[in-house]
């Protein structure tokens, strides 16, 4: 491989090398494949890399609401943070998952997609999903730049508490059944439900002429995550991943991506979903269709980088915590 960009070139090295003196032991002696090793190393990057312009997915006309700007200063985990939600994922954990403490610290420094997105889903559906008119919707979830236009504290110390879930052993379950057991035992930390509307799709697949489109046109109208992975025999079944989320209705269509932020789709958002799930490249992808309690969903992020009181201002139920803070 042929580098000519040294900056970017030694943060990719630099950073398969981190994944390899970081692994854990069942990675360790299992060994992962180059290629793959070399592609989630491509993936950390890409999601770590603060400089890179949004990519082009303006095809159809289509425009960000507002764009990630990178990471607020001193994002670091929170020990006591990571610990409380790791509790609250363990005690509503899916039969089939476990979530290992001793994995909970240090951040691998692997992304926050997962705690952005799904928080990001779980606002929508609390806060902008009622609302009766295109416009108010659209710019309800341009109130949301302040939670979302940077990484912080919260989401990494949430998605630390992610990062600790397993699949138990000697699970006798289908791999279908896996998957949804563990992107639901995630999305359980903010009250959401999801139900798959798909089997599993493989890139190859996808590339190859399977009808994603079709798939996503003949979606009811409602909020949707997509967890894209590669898939692996170790204890998460999986070497790394990629969750999105994005909203399906006939005047107001947006897709989440936290690399970048919010994607408002006004033409083809069939076509749009499956330009970016090309374009990210990850093996394997499922969609699932998300819900939450009629008061909505729980435990929004509510800080910023000028507001860094996450630990005070987290609570168990959204509509304690979502006012504390207003952004009119």
């Amino acid at each position: 491989m042929f580098c000519f960009n040294l900056k970017r070139c030694s943060l990719l090295i630099f950073t398969a090398f981190c994944f390899s003196a970081s692994l854990p032991a069942d990675e360790i002696d299992e060994g992962i494949p180059p290629e793959i090793a070399e592609a989630k190393a491509r993936y950390i990057e890409r999601v770590n890399d603060e400089t890179a312009p949004p990519q082009k997915r303006d095809l159809f006309g289509n425009q960000y609401l507002f764009y990630r700007e990178g990471t607020c200063p001193n994002s670091e985990q929170i020990e006591s943070q990571s610990k409380k939600v790791y509790n609250l994922l363990k005690s509503k954990q899916r039969p089939l998952i476990s979530f290992n403490k001793t994995k909970l610290i240090p951040f691998d420094n692997g992304g926050t997609c997962s705690a952005m997105a799904l928080d990001f889903l779980a606002r929508y559906i609390t806060v902008c999903s009622k609302k009766r008119s295109a416009e108010e919707r659209r710019e309800c979830v341009i109130n949301f730049q302040p939670f979302y236009a940077k990484n912080n504290k919260t989401f990494v110390s949430r998605q630390a508490a992610y990062n600790t879930i397993e699949v138990k052993a000697d699970t006798p379950q289908s791999e279908e059944e896996i998957k949804q057991q563990k992107i639901q035992s995630l999305a359980n930390y903010h009250g959401m439900h999801l139900t798959p509307v798909m089997g599993t799709v493989t890139m190859r697949q996808l590339e190859n002429g399977f009808d994603l489109k079709g798939v996503i046109d003949q979606l009811p109208e409602g909020t949707y995550v997509v967890r894209m992975l590669s898939p692996a025999n170790n204890a998460k079944r999986e070497y790394y991943g990629h969750t999105m989320t994005f909203v399906k209705n006939k005047d107001f269509s947006v897709y989440y991506d936290n690399s970048r932020g919010p994607l408002e789709v006004t033409e083809d958002l069939g076509e749009t979903v499956r330009e970016i799930l090309i374009d990210w490249g990850i093996p394997e992808f499922r969609i699932y269709h998300a819900t939450c309690g009629d008061r909505g969903c729980s435990n929004l992020k509510n800080d910023s980088c000028t507001m860094q009181r996450s630990l005070s201002l987290e609570s168990e139920d959204a509509h304690d915590a979502f006012p504390l803070i207003s952004w009119e």
